[in-house]
Protein backbone atom coordinates (compact mmCIF):
# COMPACT_ATOMS: atom_id res chain seq x y z
CA UNK A 1 0.00 0.00 0.00
CA UNK A 2 1.31 3.23 -1.13
CA UNK A 3 1.84 6.38 1.38
CA UNK A 4 0.11 9.24 1.05
CA UNK A 5 0.28 12.40 2.86
CA UNK A 6 -2.48 14.31 4.10
CA UNK A 7 -2.19 18.23 5.44
CA UNK A 8 -4.66 19.62 7.74
CA UNK A 9 -5.21 23.29 7.70
CA UNK A 10 -6.71 24.48 11.40
CA UNK A 11 -8.24 27.98 11.41
CA UNK A 12 -7.24 29.73 14.58
CA UNK A 13 -11.27 31.22 14.75
CA UNK A 14 -11.74 35.00 14.90
CA UNK A 15 -9.21 36.89 16.24
CA UNK A 16 -9.52 37.75 20.18
CA UNK A 17 -8.13 41.07 21.86
CA UNK A 18 -8.93 43.23 24.74
CA UNK A 19 -10.97 46.10 24.27
CA UNK A 20 -9.13 49.86 24.34
CA UNK A 21 -9.74 52.16 27.03
CA UNK A 22 -11.53 54.50 24.22
CA UNK A 23 -12.42 57.24 26.86
CA UNK A 24 -11.40 61.18 26.20
CA UNK A 25 -10.98 59.97 22.37
CA UNK A 26 -12.38 61.99 19.48
CA UNK A 27 -15.10 60.13 17.44
CA UNK A 28 -13.02 59.98 14.48
CA UNK A 29 -10.46 58.10 16.70
CA UNK A 30 -12.48 55.64 18.32
CA UNK A 31 -14.09 55.28 14.68
CA UNK A 32 -10.53 54.52 13.45
CA UNK A 33 -10.06 52.04 16.14
CA UNK A 34 -13.10 50.41 15.52
CA UNK A 35 -12.55 49.88 12.06
CA UNK A 36 -9.02 48.95 12.45
CA UNK A 37 -10.28 45.74 14.89
CA UNK A 38 -13.25 44.96 12.64
CA UNK A 39 -15.62 46.24 15.27
CA UNK A 40 -18.92 47.94 14.89
CA UNK A 41 -19.39 50.93 16.66
CA UNK A 42 -22.85 52.35 17.36
CA UNK A 43 -22.96 55.83 18.56
CA UNK A 44 -25.15 58.17 20.55
CA UNK A 45 -24.63 61.61 22.01
CA UNK A 46 -25.23 63.64 25.43
CA UNK A 47 -24.33 66.59 26.45
CA UNK A 48 -21.85 67.06 28.47
CA UNK A 49 -20.05 70.02 30.89
CA UNK A 50 -16.99 68.17 31.67
CA UNK A 51 -16.00 66.74 28.12
CA UNK A 52 -15.59 68.38 25.38
CA UNK A 53 -17.80 68.56 22.45
CA UNK A 54 -16.91 65.41 19.75
CA UNK A 55 -15.23 63.45 22.75
CA UNK A 56 -15.83 60.09 24.21
CA UNK A 57 -17.61 60.09 27.28
CA UNK A 58 -18.54 56.40 27.91
CA UNK A 59 -18.08 53.12 26.42
CA UNK A 60 -20.12 49.77 26.38
CA UNK A 61 -18.21 47.35 27.25
CA UNK A 62 -15.93 48.33 29.47
CA UNK A 63 -11.75 48.79 28.34
CA UNK A 64 -10.30 45.03 28.91
CA UNK A 65 -12.93 43.05 27.71
CA UNK A 66 -11.75 40.61 25.77
CA UNK A 67 -13.84 40.72 21.99
CA UNK A 68 -13.54 39.73 18.54
CA UNK A 69 -13.85 40.76 15.27
CA UNK A 70 -17.38 41.64 14.45
CA UNK A 71 -18.60 42.06 17.74
CA UNK A 72 -20.23 45.65 17.99
CA UNK A 73 -19.02 48.68 20.68
CA UNK A 74 -21.05 51.61 22.07
CA UNK A 75 -19.74 55.18 22.43
CA UNK A 76 -20.96 58.07 23.95
CA UNK A 77 -20.06 60.91 22.56
CA UNK A 78 -19.94 64.52 23.70
CA UNK A 79 -21.78 67.32 22.53
CA UNK A 80 -20.56 69.70 24.60
CA UNK A 81 -22.35 71.76 27.68
CA UNK A 82 -25.81 72.10 27.32
CA UNK A 83 -27.12 75.64 25.77
CA UNK A 84 -29.52 77.63 28.18
CA UNK A 85 -32.83 79.09 26.44
CA UNK A 86 -33.17 82.91 26.67
CA UNK A 87 -36.05 82.06 28.51
CA UNK A 88 -34.25 80.39 31.77
CA UNK A 89 -31.67 82.50 34.11
CA UNK A 90 -29.00 83.59 32.22
CA UNK A 91 -26.35 83.00 34.98
CA UNK A 92 -25.00 79.65 35.13
CA UNK A 93 -25.17 77.65 37.66
CA UNK A 94 -24.20 73.80 39.14
CA UNK A 95 -26.80 71.64 38.06
CA UNK A 96 -27.03 70.41 34.73
CA UNK A 97 -30.37 70.50 33.39
CA UNK A 98 -33.70 72.09 35.24
CA UNK A 99 -35.71 68.82 35.35
CA UNK A 100 -37.84 68.46 38.23
CA UNK A 101 -35.14 65.43 39.68
CA UNK A 102 -31.99 66.97 38.35
CA UNK A 103 -28.92 64.99 37.86
CA UNK A 104 -25.19 65.73 37.20
CA UNK A 105 -22.67 64.35 35.01
CA UNK A 106 -18.89 64.87 35.30
CA UNK A 107 -16.12 62.79 36.01
CA UNK A 108 -13.43 61.88 39.06
CA UNK A 109 -9.67 61.73 38.11
CA UNK A 110 -8.17 58.87 39.52
CA UNK A 111 -4.47 57.63 39.50
CA UNK A 112 -3.91 53.87 39.10
CA UNK A 113 -0.83 53.18 40.92
CA UNK A 114 1.07 50.18 39.47
CA UNK A 115 2.30 47.67 41.55
CA UNK A 116 6.06 44.81 40.41
CA UNK A 117 4.54 41.63 40.86
CA UNK A 118 6.08 38.36 40.57
CA UNK A 119 3.53 36.66 38.56
CA UNK A 120 3.82 39.39 35.27
CA UNK A 121 4.30 42.25 33.95
CA UNK A 122 0.86 43.97 34.31
CA UNK A 123 -1.45 44.33 37.34
CA UNK A 124 -5.63 43.80 37.02
CA UNK A 125 -7.44 46.76 38.05
CA UNK A 126 -11.01 46.40 38.37
CA UNK A 127 -13.03 50.05 38.97
CA UNK A 128 -16.45 49.84 40.88
CA UNK A 129 -18.77 52.68 40.79
CA UNK A 130 -22.32 53.88 42.58
CA UNK A 131 -24.06 56.21 40.92
CA UNK A 132 -27.84 57.08 39.30
CA UNK A 133 -26.36 54.13 36.74
CA UNK A 134 -24.20 51.70 38.33
CA UNK A 135 -24.24 49.55 41.71
CA UNK A 136 -20.79 49.23 43.25
CA UNK A 137 -21.18 45.69 43.73
CA UNK A 138 -21.33 45.23 39.71
CA UNK A 139 -17.43 46.15 38.21
CA UNK A 140 -17.68 48.88 35.73
CA UNK A 141 -14.43 49.17 34.42
CA UNK A 142 -11.44 46.13 33.89
CA UNK A 143 -8.28 47.38 32.91
CA UNK A 144 -4.65 45.48 32.58
CA UNK A 145 -1.74 47.95 33.75
CA UNK A 146 2.00 47.77 33.35
CA UNK A 147 2.85 51.06 34.22
CA UNK A 148 1.33 54.23 36.57
CA UNK A 149 -2.09 55.60 34.81
CA UNK A 150 -4.55 58.04 35.54
CA UNK A 151 -8.21 57.26 34.33
CA UNK A 152 -11.82 59.36 34.59
CA UNK A 153 -14.05 58.31 35.99
CA UNK A 154 -17.52 59.42 35.14
CA UNK A 155 -20.66 59.87 37.79
CA UNK A 156 -24.01 60.98 36.92
CA UNK A 157 -25.99 61.72 40.03
CA UNK A 158 -29.07 63.28 40.89
CA UNK A 159 -28.76 66.89 43.13
CA UNK A 160 -28.27 65.95 47.04
CA UNK A 161 -26.79 62.76 46.15
CA UNK A 162 -23.15 61.03 46.86
CA UNK A 163 -21.21 59.02 44.54
CA UNK A 164 -19.19 56.31 45.09
CA UNK A 165 -15.81 54.04 43.93
CA UNK A 166 -13.58 51.29 44.44
CA UNK A 167 -10.50 50.39 43.21
CA UNK A 168 -9.03 46.84 43.21
CA UNK A 169 -5.77 46.12 42.11
CA UNK A 170 -4.74 41.84 41.76
CA UNK A 171 -7.65 41.26 44.19
CA UNK A 172 -7.05 43.68 46.62
CA UNK A 173 -8.92 47.19 47.53
CA UNK A 174 -6.35 50.42 46.81
CA UNK A 175 -8.82 53.06 46.88
CA UNK A 176 -12.37 53.51 47.96
CA UNK A 177 -14.35 56.91 48.05
CA UNK A 178 -17.85 57.06 49.30
CA UNK A 179 -18.29 60.33 49.48
CA UNK A 180 -18.37 61.64 46.00
CA UNK A 181 -19.33 64.88 44.69
CA UNK A 182 -19.09 67.03 41.85
CA UNK A 183 -17.38 69.71 43.83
Amino acid sequence: MGETAVTFQVSQGAKSFELRDLLNYTLKSAQDYADEKGLTLNVTRENSDKYDEGIVMQQEPAAGTVLNQGDTISVTISDGAKEESSAESSSSSSSSSSLADSTSKFAVSVKLPFEETNQGKSNKVQIYISDKSHQIKNIYQTLDITGDREVQIPFELEDGKKGAYKIVRDGQVIEEKDDVTQE
